[in-house]
Order: structure tokens, then sequence, then C-alpha cells
């Protein structure tokens, strides 16, 4: 019976696998001593074998023995020089002493030199010669010369050194001999253990190949079943890429829905507010004109059913920018009762049709004035006491404000409207915050709600740090409240300016030109006697082609230009009138019903200096023309005797004679911060710094273009040029620089504007500094102080 057959009868029996066990655990233990003992004889071998290697070889300590006869020579030739011979041969003193050193170099090299190094006793006998031969060197010429005292020295330094050297040979030669016949019986003894051990571990692998082979027999059939195994889990990864797959598809559909559906509620915030713009507009200019009466009502009605569905469009586009994350917050001072004053106006008119008692309430220990958005808080104050006073009849509706901690420089505010009305149902307050949900009675249907209010302004409270909560049953009336960290303005802040219509008494454009260009003729007609109201005399074109016509015609102060017209748009038909002319100096407004705010940016880049969301009302407009009275050099708005405020800063501080006021000025300063923020996060950091290098690059070109135009006293060159770098610049928010660009592009003489220019170059020096700063704090990132040395030095060029 072989031994494979003999390992599958055990296998067989009843304890087959504690034999097996066994088995194994003995062959491995017998194995592994047959190994250890095979490895422990081969390292002594080895070492024996190493220590034979090492050993002085009697031809080498026999060369050893010519050093020790080469400096006897050298003491014999030294004996008669240093007791006073007259007659020396110096080239033979030379020549045995290079005898002498070769001789005594055999000790640095081969096997004698690793014995010397094992020996400590040797070695400081050899490193003495060395060193006593090394001083020899040194006064070697003088003992050519025949110096006898030099001699004498060298002879002193040497002899002792002889009788060292000669005992040591010696003494190594009777060593080695006992040492070798030591050695070489240890290898013959280890060399026949080997051979043993060797045989043994051959034999036991021979055994452990068998048993693999037994056992690989067992293992194929292991080895069919994992295959099935890897087959299946093959299926299930297949199954699970093409899951993946149908997941990044529907991750690409649901990416393009979402493109689908911010275009569809542009076109429709558009197509939507086009026409209301009409509506409202006349309903507004009819109001002013009828007294109280029947169709005073009517039209009443027809004004807040418009502004209504003005409501509803901005709810949707809230609740899209909420959803994306694309809301910002503007933070400023307001008065909180200037704000529940304003709130209790809006909604007085509601509260009046339903018989509601309201009433204001605000803690007379809170600030006077806070810091926060206070637009957001109004537009969710607004819904919340429309709700009250829809679900409230006859009866009352409370608004308060009141500390909900201590006031500091921070204060909590709970804001809370509370009304006796309806109340919520168990059933409805499951839903309430959910969008499109409304209430469940006949009021709220005559009410006319979307159901987006609630939505919309609990994701506002969050947005802004709260939250919503609510008390309610069925019958009882219902309370709202939230709280705000808001912080003290006290009195270093301004209080932003109310909105109110009398701003537009105060507004006098009598005398000047406006032309407008709608090719909607109600929207023309609508901003024809609006911009009537002001005095100002009208102007029409129907198309931007037409605009183009009177532009260049005649001169215009102002210039009002719808920009989605067929054919030569508004954003054409401003950069056709800015770049010849006599509207080249006009102020320019771009009149959209598209609300984005990017919109709003992507015109102000383009050249617009301001902007109108239709529909348009009489207070906006009043708004805009009080701003423009008071900020822009117009003709006849302002002295013409009197300087155009070039930049909110202080010239002095960042002038090029005074370059160092430029790190201590705010970013904010210099950067449109609000526009940044939505170009980094549409673009990655590389791309960011690859273009604003390109910018650099083309400031490099054109700002000497700009100089020379100046010296050269070339106004129509110096003005291209300026608007050219006005429109670079603002497409990266460096809002500083391009303002002082537009200023030299609206100068009547811009070729005499050299100081002008010269704080453009140090203005745009120090915004592409600051753009590369803050697009790498923001990003987490820096650039190597290399390239910001580079980039800072080319900035200097642009300083005149």
């Amino acid at each position: 019976m072989g031994l494979a057959g003999w390992f599958d009868r055990i296998q067989m029996t009843g304890v087959g696998n504690t034999i097996r066990v066994a088995v194994r655990l003995c062959f491995l233990a017998v194995f592994a001593l047959a190994i250890g003992f095979t490895v422990n004889a081969w390292r002594d071998l080895k070492d024996v074998q190493d220590r034979i290697r090492y050993r002085i070889p009697e031809n080498t300590i026999w060369a050893a023995t010519q050093s020790e006869i080469e400096l006897s020579r050298m003491l014999s030739e030294l004996a008669p020089l240093a007791y006073g011979a007259k007659s020396v041969d110096g080239r033979k003193l030379a020549l045995q002493f290079d005898l002498m050193w070769s001789r005594a170099m055999i000790y640095n090299k081969g096997t004698l030199a690793e014995a010397i190094r094992q020996d400590r006793e040797q070695s400081k006998i050899y490193a003495a010669y060395f060193a006593a031969l090394e001083a020899s060197d040194d006064i070697l010429d003088e003992v050519v010369a025949g110096k006898a005292d030099a001699a004498a020295r060298m002879l002193a330094i040497l002899s002792p050194h002889r009788d060292k050297l000669r005992s040591l040979t010696l003494e190594s030669l009777n060593t080695d001999r006992i040492e070798r016949e030591t050695l070489s019986a240890d290898n013959d003894l280890l060399q026949t253990q080997l051979s043993r051990f060797g045989a043994a571990s051959i034999v036991l692998l021979i055994l452990l190949l068998v048993y693999l082979i037994h056992s690989e027999r067992r293992a194929r059939h292991l080895l069919e079943d994992a295959n099935q195994s890897r087959s299946s889990l093959l299926r299930e990864r297949e199954h699970s890429e093409a899951q993946a797959e149908r997941m990044k598809l529907l991750a690409r559909k649901a990416t393009t829905a979402s493109g689908a559906k911010s275009e569809f509620l542009a076109m429709m915030s558009h197509d939507i507010r086009t026409p209301l713009n009409a509506i409202i507009g006349l309903s507004e200019l009819l109001l002013k004109q009828k007294e109280q009466g029947e169709e005073s009502r009517m039209l009443g009605t027809i004004l807040r059913a418009s502004e209504g569905l003005l409501t509803l469009i901005n709810d949707i586009l809230d609740l899209t920018r909420l959803e994306a994350g694309k809301l910002p917050l503007k933070l400023g001072a307001f008065s909180l009762a200037t704000l529940a004053q304003d709130v209790a106006e809006v909604a007085a008119v509601l509260a009046k049709e339903n018989g509601n008692q309201m009433q204001v309430i605000i803690d007379p220990s809170l600030p006077e004035t806070m810091v926060g958005d206070s637009d957001r808080i109004r537009q969710v104050l607004l819904n919340l006491v429309g709700n009250a006073n829809k679900f409230t009849t006859n009866g009352d509706v409370d608004l308060s404000m009141e500390a909900a901690g201590p006031v500091g420089e921070t204060c909590t505010v709970r804001f809370a409207v509370s009304d006796n009305g309806s109340g919520i149902s168990a059933k409805m307050q499951e839903k309430l915050f959910q969008p499109f949900e409304k209430g469940e009675n006949a009021q709220n249907v005559r009410a006319g709600s979307t159901g987006l209010g609630l939505a919309i302004s609990e994701r506002l409270v969050q947005l802004m740090g709260g939250s919503i909560r609510f008390e309610s049953a069925q019958g009882n009336g219902s309370v709202f409240s939230f709280d705000l960290v808001l912080e003290n303005a006290g009195v270093s802040q301004p209080v932003a300016a109310d909105h109110c219509v009398a701003i537009s008494s105060s507004v006098d454009f009598s005398g000047k030109e406006v032309l407008i260009a709608d090719d909607v003729p109600a929207n023309l007609m609508v901003a024809r006697k609006m911009f009537e109201t002001f005095g100002a005399r009208i102007s029409v074109a129907e198309s931007g082609q037409g605009a183009i016509s009177l532009g260049r015609a005649k001169r215009f102060d102002l210039v009002v230009l719808d920009v989605q017209m067929p054919g030569t748009d508004g954003v054409a038909a401003m950069q056709a009138l800015r770049s010849e002319g006599p509207c080249r100096d006009a102020v320019f407004i771009a009149l959209t019903a598209q609300s984005f705010a990017r919109d709003r940016k992507r015109l102000l880049n383009a050249g617009f200096d301001h902007y109108l969301g239709k529909p348009v009302r009489l207070a906006e407009i009043a708004e805009l023309l009080a701003e423009i009275s008071n900020t822009r050099l117009v003709s006849g708005l302002v002295d013409d005797s009197s300087e155009t405020p070039a930049l909110e800063l202080d010239v002095e501080e960042i002038s090029p004679a005074n370059p160092e006021g430029d790190a201590q000025a705010d970013a904010g300063s210099y950067l449109d911060i609000d526009f940044l923020s939505e170009l980094i996060e549409d673009l990655d950091h590389d791309t960011l710094i690859a273009l604003i290098n390109q910018v650099h690059n083309e400031m490099d070109t054109s700002l000497p273009v700009l100089k020379q135009g100046v010296i050269a006293g070339q106004d129509e060159d110096v003005r291209k040029t300026a608007h050219k770098i006005a429109g670079l610049l603002d497409q990266f928010g460096m809002s500083a620089a391009a303002q002082s660009a537009r200023n030299i592009e609206h100068s009547p003489a811009p070729a005499s504007n050299g100081q002008e220019v010269e704080l453009l170059m140090t203005l745009s020096r120090i915004g592409l500094n600051a753009l590369r700063d803050h697009v790498d704090s923001k990003m987490g990132m820096k650039e190597n102080t290399e390239s910001a040395d580079s980039e800072n030095s080319r900035g200097g060029r642009w300083v005149a």
C-alpha cells in the first residue's frame, strides 16, 4: 500500500479528522526540527568558513615580516647620521623610507587588515605604528638634507616599534597555526552534520510533496465550487453595475430636468411679467387720475389681483432659489418699528375686508435698530399676518416683537403672529409647511392662496438661523412664532431709508430728454406715461434699431431699453449708442422681465448703468431717478462745473503716490463680493486663476494703450479703450477699477483726464491682487510665493 493510500484509509475511519490533524501536526513538528537543525548547522559552518577566510595567510604573515625588516634597515641608515656622520646618501634614505612605508601598507589591506581590526590590542599597536610613520614623514625632507637632529628625532620615533612588530609577527604565526587546525576540524564536523540534516530534510520534503499531491485532489473539488460562487458573484456585480448606470442616467435626466425647470421658470416669469407690466402700470396711472368712486375701487381690485399674481410668481421663484440654495441674505440696519408699520399697512386692507382688528406690540427693551435682512423678515411676517387675516373673520390679529433673551451686542428677537380665527385641524398641521398645501375651509379658497407662503417662510427663517413654531386647535385660533438672533445696530450703522411714495414728489426731470424703446406697445405706453409723470420729455422707439436711429440723431439724458427685442436687442442697441454719437454719455437703463440675480449682473456687466425689472412701479422709477440725480453727472441734473465723484474711495489713500494704502483697504472696497461668490461657485480654482492671469495679460496690453491715448490727446481712442477695460473688469467683479474706467469713458474729454487714468492703473493692480487673494481664500488654496511675486512685479508696470 502506498503512502497516499494510507492517508485515504485514515480519512475513512471514524476518527479520521482527529488523526489527520494529529498526523499533520507531528509531521510539521518533525519537518520543522529537521529544517531547524539544517539551518543551524549551515550557519555554524558558514561562521567557521568565515573565520578561516579572515585568518592571516602564511604568505601574508611573511609579507608582514618584511615591514619589520624594512624598519630595521631604516633604523640602520638613520643611526650614522643621527650620531654625527658627515656624509649621507639622501636618495638612499628617501628610497628606504618609501620601502618601509609600502611594506607597512599591507596592514591596511586584505585579510591581514580584517584580522587586525578584530583584535583590539593589535589594532592599537598598528595604529601607533602608522602614527609614527606619519610623524616621520613630516621630517623626512630634513633627514634627506643631512640634518643630524632630524635624524635623531626620526630614530627616536621609529625605534620603539621594531620589537613590538617582531613579537606580534611571531605570536601571530604560532596562534594562526593552532587556530587553523581547530577550524579545520570544526569545518569537517559541521559538513558531516549538514549532510545528514539535509538528507533528512529532503526525505521529509518528499513526504510533504506526496501529501500535497493528495490534498490537491481534494482542493480541485473545492476550486470547482469556488468557481461557481465566483460566477454567481460576477453576475451580481454585472447587475450592480447595470443598476449604477441606470442611476447615472437618472441623475443626468434629473439634472436636465432641473435645467429645464429653471429655463421654464425664467421664461414663465418673463412672459407673465410682461403683460403684468402693462396691467399694473396702467392701473397705477389711472388710480392717480381717478377720484374715489366705483371706477377707483374697480381699478384697485385690478391692481390687487395683479399684485397677487406677481406675488405668486415671486413665491415660485423664491422657492426655486431656496431649494437650490442660491437665495442670498442681504444684511443691513433697519428699524423694528418701521418694519412693523410696513407690515401692518400692507395687511390693513385684508384685515378691513374681513372685519379684523390689528394690533402691533413691540417690546420697549428692544434696540431701535437691528442688523438683519429686513426684506426677508418682512416677507415672512407679511405671509403670517396675511394668513391670520384670511382665516379670521371679525376677530383680532396681533403682531408682536419681543426680546427672548438678554439685550447686548446681539439680541434674540421673538416675532409672533396670533389670531382667534378658525384654527388648524390636526390633519392639516401634519402637512402645513409642505409646498402647495392649502387650508380646508372655504375662506381660504376665497383668499386665493397658492399654498406656497408657509413653505417659503419656513425655509427663509431657517436660512436666517431660526425655525417657525406654531400652536393651534381648530376653532381656537393660531399662534405662529420664530426667533432670530440679530445684531444691535446702535448708532454705528444708519437705518435704510423708508420706501415711501414721497420720493416721487421730490424728483423733477423737467426738460430732460428720455428715450424709451420696447417692442410691446402696451409696455411702451406704460413706461412713457410713468416717466412723463416726472416731467421728462419722452421719445419712443418700437425696436432696437429704431432706438439707435433716434439716439444717433439726438442727444438724450436717459435711455431706457427693453432687453428682449427682436432683431437688435437692448444690449446691442446700448453698445451701439455708447460707441458713437451724442448719447455716449447718457445714462442707460435696462428694462426686462428677467428677474434672476444673474440676469441683473449680466446686464450691468454688459454696460448698462441701471436695471428695472418688470412690472415697473412708479415708486421704483422715482427711487431710481433720485439715485441718478444724486450720483451720476447727467447734463442738467447737477451743476456741470462740479466734479464727478469717481468712486466711494479715498483717492489719497490709494493714489499712485501712496500704494502702501493698498494693503490696508478692505477687499469689499474693490470687489463685487456677491458677484464673485456666484463666480467661484460656478468655476473651479484652476480655471479662475487662469482667467485672472488672462485678465492680467489683457490689462498689460490695454492700460499702456490707454496711457498713450491720453498723452496723444485722442479722446475717441481713450473712450473706446476705457469702455473695453470697464467691461473686462466688470466680468470679474473688480467694481472699483471698472467704475474708474467708466468715469473715463463718460468724461466729456477723456484724453484730458490723466489723473483718473493713473487712478485706474492703481485700482486695477490692487483689484487684481485682491481678486486673486479672495479666490484663494474662498477656495482654501494659495498660490506659491514665486508666482505671487511675479504677478506683483508685472502689476507694478501699470503705475505711471
